[in-house]
């Protein structure tokens, strides 16, 4: 237990009832409270029908490519780090265009 000098925080201990006393609801809220820890992003027709489930496809970029924590990236080449920072130049350029129009609305 990290709470209090060693003793566990008021959180800790409604946790620890919850899972003794209704483990199946405290099981049910852990499984829809956490998110996997990567998730894999295909770029345009690059999912095929067996594995849709498992990848969103999008079609701003045109390679598969596996996000992990904090929307990070894992394994990518040069040219696919071009590529991406392409489109993320893009969308801060229009996220400017954006402020800019919100900020001044003459």
């Amino acid at each position: 237990m990290s709470g209090f000098g060693g003793f566990p925080t008021p959180f800790e201990i409604l946790r620890m009832a919850i899972n003794k006393f209704f483990p199946k609801a405290a099981m049910t809220l852990t499984n829809t409270m956490t998110m996997p820890r990567t998730n894999s992003i295909g770029g345009r027709g690059t999912i095929n029908s067996g594995m849709a489930e498992e990848k969103k496809e999008v079609p701003y970029i045109s390679f598969s490519a596996v996000v992990g924590r904090n929307s990070r990236f894992h394994d990518l080449t040069e040219e696919q780090m071009d590529e991406l920072g392409g489109v993320e130049y893009r969308g801060l350029r229009v996220l400017l265009y954006i402020v800019i129009a919100v900020s001044h609305p003459d």
